[in-house]
């Protein structure tokens, strides 16, 4: 499932309006980090969906995509709410 939501910790926005895609599952997925925004270091963080769902994480692992896109890897803590 294809999504749009935000990433942030304790109330701090770490990055707005990503674009990514969930697993079949909904237990983890990708997003890219948008041009000129920075990724945050790996650990806990909060994804809110545009749809008001959001869900604690775990960010992991990055890596360049095509047209040097900086693609986030994350797997899902816990369960939506």
């Amino acid at each position: 499932m294809r999504f749009h939501g935000d990433v942030s910790k304790a109330g701090r926005l770490f990055l707005s309006d990503v674009t990514g895609e969930l697993d079949r599952d909904e237990r983890g997925g990708w997003f890219v980090v948008p041009q000129g925004g920075n990724y945050p270091p790996a650990g806990d963080y909060e994804l809110r969906l545009s749809d008001g769902r959001s869900a604690a994480i775990l960010l992991g692992s990055v890596t360049s995509g095509s047209h040097r896109q900086t693609v986030a890897h994350f797997r899902v803590n816990g369960s939506w709410q």
